[in-house]
C-alpha cells in the first residue's frame, strides 16, 4: 500500500526515503516556529538537520558497500535514520564496523564544525556552525547509546555474539535497551519538572517528543528480537508453506461487470488485477463512488504489488514486500500466478512456527 514515508532521490544507486517521523518533526517544529522563530530560519535548521542525518547514514552505507553488503535503501529519521541492508549473512565483526562508523562520523564532523565556529567571526555563519556542531555531537552520542534500533544496540549485540548466538545476544541487548528506554523517559520527566524559564507548552512538547522516541525504540527493540528468532528458526520455511489461494483475479482491461462479480459475488477476500506481466491489488472495502466514474480505470483504484517465487525463502520474500512498501505479494510458480502471500498471514505462521520450535527445544532440554 502507499507509504507515508516518501522517496526523495537516490545516491550511488541507493534509494533515499524520508521517514514519516521526520515529516512529523517538521510539522511540530513549524507550529512552534510560528510563535517564536522566523519561518525561514526554521527551514534552514531543518535542512541542516537533514544534512547531518544524511551524512551519518551515508557513512553506514559506504562502509557496508566496502564490506560487499547489499544496501536496499536509506531511511532518514530525526534521530539518525537507518540503512536497510541485506543482513541474512551479516557477520558480527561486519555489523560492528557498519554500526560504529555512523556515530563516529557524526562526532567527527561535529568537531570539524565546532573548530570552524571558533575561528569564523561572522555572526550568522558562526551560529550555523555552532548548530551543526551541537546537532552532530548529539546525533553521534545518542546513536551510540545501547538501545535498539540505535547503532549502539547493534554494536552491543555484535560484541555479545563473541560468546553467544545471535538470538541470546539479541535478547540480552534488548533487555539492556529496555532499561535504557526507561531511564531515558524518566530522565526527561525530571528535566521538564526541574527546568525554569520555559513555557508549559515547550515542556509538554519536549516530554511528548521524547516519549515518542521511547515508544519507537521499544518497538524497534522488539522487532530486532523477532527478526533474530525469524533468522534462527524459519530457515526451512518457504513462500509455499504460508501462501493462500484466497483471491479472485481479473484483467486490467475487464469492465465493471467483472469487477462487480469479483467484489460482491465472490467469496474471496483479496482481489488481484493482472496488468500484463505484473499484478495489482484492490481492497474489498471500496466506496460506491468508483462506480460513478465515467470511464472505469482499475489503475486508479488499485496499487501494484511485488512478485515472489513459490520456492523462495519466506524471510527473503518478506524483505521484498518491505522494500516495496506492500503488505501483499503475488506468488509465482513456473511463471504463472499460483497464490498470494500476505504479511499478516506470514507473520502469524512465523509466530506459530517459532513457538513450536522453541517448545520442542525446551521439551528436549528438560527430558
Amino acid at each position: 500500500m502507499p507509504s507515508l514515508s516518501p522517496y526523495i532521490g537516490s545516491i550511488f544507486g541507493i534509494k533515499v526515503q524520508l521517514h514519516w517521523s521526520f515529516l512529523l518533526l517538521i510539522l511540530l517544529s513549524l507550529v512552534i516556529s510560528l510563535y517564536s522563530t522566523p519561518i525561514l530560519y526554521f527551514f534552514l535548521l531543518i535542512v541542516l538537520l537533514f544534512f547531518s542525518v544524511f551524512i551519518h547514514e551515508l557513512a553506514h552505507s559506504i562502509t557496508a558497500k566496502r564490506n560487499k553488503i547489499t544496501i536496499k535503501k536509506i531511511v532518514l529519521l530525526p534521530i539518525g535514520g537507518a540503512s536497510i541492508i541485506d543482513d541474512n549473512n551479516l557477520k558480527p565483526d561486519v555489523e560492528f564496523r557498519i554500526s560504529i562508523v555512523g556515530p563516529l562520523m557524526s562526532i567527527f564532523i561535529g568537531c570539524v564544525f565546532g573548530a570552524l565556529s571558533a575561528i569564523i567571526n561572522i555572526p550568522i555563519i558562526e551560529s550555523i556552525l555552532q548548530f551543526l556542531f551541537l546537532v552532530n555531537i548529539l546525533l553521534g552520542v545518542f546513536n551510540i547509546l545501547p538501545g535498539f534500533p540505535l547503532d549502539g544496540g547493534r554494536v552491543l549485540r555484535s560484541y555479545l555474539q563473541k560468546k553467544r548466538d545471535v538470538v541470546s545476544a539479541t535478547k540480552l541487548a534488548v533487555k539492556i535497551s529496555n532499561i535504557f528506554i526507561i531511564l531515558f523517559i524518566f530522565g526527561t520527566l525530571i528535566y521538564v519538572l526541574l527546568i525554569n524559564g520555559y513555557s508549559l507548552f515547550y515542556k509538554e512538547f519536549i516530554f511528548l517528543w521524547d516519549l515518542f522516541i521511547g515508544v519507537y525504540l521499544y518497538g524497534g527493540a522488539n522487532a530486532e528480537l523477532f527478526g533474530a528468532y525469524v533468522k534462527k528458526y524459519t530457515k526451512d520455511m518457504t513462500v509455499g508453506n504460508v501462501m493462500t489461494k484466497n483471491y479472485s483475479l481479473i484483467n486490467i482491461t475487464d469492465g465493471i461487470n467483472a469487477l462487480y462479480s469479483a467484489l460482491f459475488k465472490g467469496e474471496n477476500h483479496i482481489l488481484l488485477i493482472k496488468d500484463d506481466d505484473s499484478f495489482r491489488v484492490m481492497s474489498k472495502i471500496i466506496t460506491k463512488s468508483i462506480f460513478m466514474l465515467k470511464d472505469l480505470d482499475l489503475k486508479k483504484v488499485s496499487v501494484p504489488i511485488p512478485k515472489v517465487q513459490y520456492k523462495q525463502k519466506l524471510n527473503d520474500a518478506l524483505h521484498i514486500m518491505v522494500d516495496n512498501n506492500s503488505g501483499i505479494a503475488a506468488v509465482i510458480k513456473n511463471g504463472e500466478l499460483f497464490g498470494v502471500l500476505t504479511e499478516q498471514h506470514a507473520e502469524a505462521a512465523i509466530a506459530l512456527h517459532i513457538s513450536k520450535k522453541i517448545g520442542t527445544f525446551k521439551i528436549k532440554e528438560n527430558s
